[in-house]
């Protein structure tokens, strides 16, 4: 059962917001700048993140603004649907695991393929998953609404970026708090 984050047992999963499935995406001016919100939060307050790229020959690399915030050792290209079902990135899993990360927060492209089946493979590894409904989208609305309501089915929990910041920053008036009021602001 999951319970509020932490930012010292979560981890930000961003998956395959790549530059030619940009335009097919009607909310994506939103994703993008939640999930780049996210990335910044994380960053601040050293949560540790991946980013997958999906078949880069065809569908593109992530936009610089989102990929800038990788180290290419964060950064794995996949063909498999799920994150989980690529063996470097399942090798990564276990390592975070390892490292006592059972929390996992997902965010990025498409609601009801890639971050559906990356979920449901991290709830089997047994981490905690946290899908971000304002930071993931799908081709359609409907597709989206389809791919959460499937999500929250499996007992996977629905947040927004809000709850991730607030849960990771815990309380007002620390300098992790005050350092991040621009993001909160932005909001």
């Amino acid at each position: 059962m999951t319970s509020l984050l932490h930012k010292k047992t979560s981890h930000l999963l961003v998956i395959d917001i790549q530059q030619n499935l940009l335009p097919l995406i009607p909310t994506i001016n939103t994703v993008q700048s939640t999930c780049l919100r996210l990335l910044q939060i994380a960053q601040q307050l050293h949560v540790s993140k991946t980013l997958s790229e999906h078949y880069v020959k065809g569908l593109g690399p992530t936009p610089p603004i989102l990929r800038e915030h990788f180290e290419a050792k964060d950064t794995f290209e996949k063909v498999h649907f799920s994150c989980v079902a690529d063996q470097a990135l399942n090798h990564r899993f276990i390592s975070i695991k390892n490292q006592g990360i059972n929390q996992i927060v997902l965010c990025g492209l498409e609601t009801h393929v890639c971050i559906l089946q990356t979920a449901f493979g991290l709830v089997d590894m047994g981490f905690d998953i946290f899908v971000v409904a304002d930071a993931t989208a799908a081709r359609t609305e409907e597709k989206s609404r389809i791919g959460l309501a499937r999500l929250h089915q499996k007992g996977i929990t629905i947040v927004d970026s809000d709850m991730v910041l607030f849960e990771w920053l815990e309380q007002a008036g620390t300098a992790d708090f005050k350092a991040a009021l621009p993001l909160i602001k932005s909001s």
